[in-house]
């Protein structure tokens, strides 16, 4: 399971009980520098004063000029005399101008905004930072929360109960205006009493979220990580690639998860935007399907998110393609059998969710999603043969019909017919040749009668019709509809799609028959051409260019479905 899922379920579920630890990587984005690149920015300056501007090793050439350390307190004090004028100096590495304000920087970020939504909305409670700024202040004062901010000794031992808090922000190394900030190594070796003894408390009593910390660095943190024995609630640790061995060190000590992400933005967003789905949802099913299906449609209600989007059914798509590279090797006749049932199976349960999740998005989502929805259908089969039984490669088909026949009855629901138009055009590549959804991915086609009899154990005349009907059933039902009689139209609209694409529809051509031929005496009715009277030249498919756009050609193509119904019928009866 996506580890973001496992963070917002339990975020939402125990409000309060995580606490973040933000690094660097956090403000990063905005600009902003850190403590170490603010203290050889400030070295330099008094450098190019002491005309040694061309210096290039500036620690050491500071340890020779004034025989110490570099140390922060020790240069601002060399550099200024009063607090306005170190106020003035630090403004320009904390504070924007204008210029920087108009270009975005030095302005809380999307994980900053995204932390203090969660914030206000009481998940999280207490956020340790190692970042001398004030952007996750200026985050929290927008969302109207006024957090009690930690930064020295003093503050730390007369501390109110964490309980009794609303937001409270504990600054590891200081805040910037103050000039008793820690930044050098030795400075970070080691914490104060009263500051350990407050850090010892939330490691033994939250459960934690590590963001944009390379955990290499402050061995003061990482010692109060590594003596902290106790495990209530998990520990998240997130990481752009390989972490060090020294971080893995305390991974593994603390039995912390990793987590990969490609930003702190990112991160936070997706955590935030998952919890607001979950309390969307109320006291209903809060399952990892819920919540996808809720990020879906908030993700197809704004074009803004089609990198979201893309990226959700990318993720829901990898079951299936781990199916795929499954073992194909040979086998008895009768374990080919069982394992070709096995197979199949597993098809629907990996494609459960994706399936449910393109309906909807071909039933609200917009123009700008359509090469979305075409592309995961296609990515779901493998395009290239690969060694092994032929009747396991031809499976292999078997998850794009399921997943195409979804996103066909939500362009249907939606009347998104230009979308329908783009589906049955829709071109891919399997088993190294090039192929169109219609006629492949329809259930009379893609597999031959007896081997889906042999899958669906019936004896029935449209084993992989009747099957998806039961898949989609429930689905259909939640959204108003009789399932049979949606599923009938979308079965009959298939089958006049594929006479339309004949010059002339009454030639003798193959025909995607399923359960709407069956017993076709008693289904004189077609509601598609009731409908297409109804509208007249204004009906949606005509629009879309099904039909040459015209009732004479749709009626020609129902007469034509009529006749070859008719002959077809004495096969099922």
């Amino acid at each position: 399971m996506d580890q973001t899922i496992n963070i917002a379920h339990s975020m939402h579920t125990n409000p309060g009980v995580y606490a973040l630890l933000l690094g660097s990587g956090v403000s990063r984005s905005a600009g902003i520098p850190t403590g170490w690149e603010v203290t050889m920015d400030l070295i330099k300056r008094l450098a190019v004063m002491d005309g040694q501007s061309e210096t290039e090793d500036l620690e050491a050439w500071y340890r020779a000029k004034y025989s110490e350390e570099p140390g922060y307190s020790a240069i601002l004090a060399r550099l200024s005399k009063t607090s306005p004028e170190r106020r003035a100096i630090l403004q320009g590495f904390f504070e924007p101008t204008d210029d920087e304000k108009d270009d975005g920087l030095k302005l809380p970020t999307l994980a900053h905004r995204s932390i203090a939504r969660l914030v206000s909305q009481g998940f999280i409670r207490v956020i340790l930072t190692t970042n001398f700024d004030r952007l996750m202040e200026t985050a929290l004062s927008d969302e109207g929360v006024s957090p009690v901010v930690i930064s020295t000794a003093d503050a730390f031992s007369g501390a109110a109960p964490l309980a009794h808090q609303k937001c409270v922000i504990v600054k590891l190394h200081g805040d910037y205006l103050d000039d008793r900030i820690k930044n050098t190594e030795d400075e970070l070796s080691v914490y104060s009493d009263s500051l350990n003894s407050y850090l010892d408390r939330i490691l033994d009593e939250f459960g934690l979220i590590i963001a944009g910390w390379s955990g290499d660095w402050d061995p003061a943190l990482r010692s109060a990580l590594e003596r902290c024995a106790t495990r209530r609630y998990a520990t998240y640790w997130t990481a752009r690639g390989k972490v060090s061995k020294s971080v893995q060190k305390l991974v593994d000590l603390r039995g912390a998860n990793l987590v990969s992400v490609n930003d702190a933005d990112g991160f936070f967003d997706e955590i935030a935007e998952k919890v607001a789905a979950l309390q969307e949802l109320g006291t209903a099913d809060r399952k990892s399907k819920t919540v996808k299906l809720a990020l879906l449609k908030k993700y197809v209600a704004d074009p803004v998110h089609r990198v979201r989007l893309a990226d959700l059914l990318s993720e829901e798509r990898t079951a299936v393609i781990a199916l795929h590279q499954a073992d194909t090797g040979r086998q008895s006749s009768e374990k080919f059998e069982d394992t070709m049932r096995q197979r199949f199976r597993a098809y629907d349960a990996a494609c459960s969710t994706l399936s449910e999740m393109m309906f909807h998005a071909a039933r609200w989502g917009e123009r700008t999603h359509d090469e979305i929805i075409l592309q995961t259908i296609a990515s779901l089969i493998p395009p290239s043969q690969r060694s092994g039984i032929t009747g396991l490669l031809d499976l292999m088909i078997y998850p794009g019909m399921q997943v195409f026949y979804h996103a066909v009855a939500g362009a249907i629901m939606g009347r998104n017919f230009a979308l329908l138009k783009r589906l049955m055009k829709h071109q891919f590549d399997f088993k190294g040749h090039a192929r169109t959804s219609l006629p492949e991915l329809t259930t009379a086609y893609c597999m031959s009668l007896d081997t889906q009899k042999m899958l669906c154990e019936n004896r029935q005349y449209f084993p992989f019709s009747e099957h998806l009907l039961k898949i989609m059933e429930p689905l259909l039902t939640q959204n108003g509809v009789d399932a049979e009689q949606f599923y009938i139209r979308l079965e009959t609209l298939l089958a006049m799609i594929v006479l339309d694409q004949n010059e002339d529809p009454a030639v003798d051509a193959w025909l995607p028959y399923g359960i709407f031929a069956w017993n076709h005496e008693d289904r004189r009715r077609n509601p598609i051409l009731e409908e297409a009277q109804l509208h007249g030249d204004e009906w949606s498919p005509y629009k879309a260019g099904f039909f040459k756009g015209g009732f004479g050609r749709l009626e020609a193509v129902h007469t034509a479905l009529e006749e070859k119904l008719a002959k077809s019928s004495h096969r099922w009866w």
